[in-house]
């Protein structure tokens, strides 16, 4: 991988096994492993690769290009929401 392009990428779904100390259980952050290494997973999280890959049929069902062009719908969600008292998180704008 280009230096530069590792430079620029976060793990955001990482593992135990892509920080240094790995085996410290210490309840501290460790310091993400030095190359591609800090991208190291082992067992995957079965809620989480569950969700992925339901949001990944979903995108697929519907495609790219009409996901791009609801953005309306996606705020008009988030009023829904608000009104019943839930609270949305993640990101927002991301794609912009």
């Amino acid at each position: 991988m280009p230096p530069r392009a590792l430079d620029r990428l976060r793990p955001l779904l990482g593992g135990w096994t892509g920080v240094e100390d790995a085996g410290r259980y210490d309840g501290r952050p460790h310091r993400p492993l030095p190359g591609t290494r800090h991208f190291s997973v082992t067992n995957a999280c079965p809620f989480g690769s569950g969700a992925l890959a339901a949001a990944l049929e979903l995108i697929e069902s519907v495609g790219v290009p009409v996901i791009k062009t609801s953005d309306g719908a996606a705020s008009d969600a988030g009023g829904l929401l608000a009104d019943t008292g839930l609270t949305a998180t993640g990101a927002r704008n991301a794609c912009r």
